[in-house]
């Protein structure tokens, strides 16, 4: 029988770091920017200039094998700082939203319209928003929009953070730089729709996923 326990989960996300807690075990996520903690008034050092994050949002769910309740997935952003939730001692970290979930629709809560990450019946929700802007010296300041999502499968997701097995501590970066240098060195810097663009973006993001 699989004993479902409660814990809390703490969001800190600029500057700071997400937190899942209990007794017996924890998981945290702190989001930076080539190793640095994102500042978003002042920007981030970046290759001689400058890169400046203004949006950072994202859901994340926790899937224990369970179907996934709208009520289950958390949308992640600057202002918010915490909330509570329900995991199973075993379990995988999700980036997106439940694919089905997707797929029927508009839901309340986090999932609610209202919070402008859903875009319309035909290409679902967003996972993930990043935006800001790019400064390099003898360049025109670039802004950049990457709206990732979509049900349009197998290239929307949602993506596998992690796999927990058991309850212990865990400690993770998100570090955004890998996706930015990967769109950038493309001369990419908008992807507002589901696709091929928009599953190699997420799977750069997921490459700054890793446990420390």
């Amino acid at each position: 029988m699989r004993l479902t326990k409660t814990i809390l989960i703490f969001l800190f996300l600029m500057p700071g770091y997400h937190l899942w807690s209990q007794a017996c075990g924890s998981i945290s996520l702190v989001p930076q920017i080539g190793g640095q903690a994102i500042d978003t008034l002042k920007g981030n050092n970046w290759q001689d200039g400058r890169c400046t994050i203004h949006k950072l949002e994202y859901y994340a769910y926790w899937d224990d094998g369970d179907s996934v309740r709208a009520k289950d997935i958390q949308l992640f952003k600057l202002s918010r700082v915490s909330w509570n939730v329900s995991i199973s001692s075993q379990g995988q970290l999700m980036l997106g939203v439940d694919s089905a979930l997707n797929d029927a629709g508009v839901h309340p809560g986090d999932l609610d319209p209202v919070h402008g990450m859903y875009w319309s019946w035909q290409t679902g929700y967003i996972h993930l928003k990043l935006e800001g802007e790019l400064e390099l010296p003898g360049q025109v300041k670039q802004s950049f929009v990457y709206h990732i999502g979509g049900f349009t499968r197998p290239t929307s997701g949602p993506f596998l953070m992690s796999q927990i097995t058991e309850l212990n501590q865990y400690h993770f970066v998100l570090d955004i730089s890998s996706a930015l240098q990967w769109a950038f060195d493309q001369d990419l810097y908008r992807i507002m729709s589901p696709g091929l663009k928009s599953e190699a973006f997420a799977h750069q993001i997921l490459n700054g996923f890793k446990q420390i």
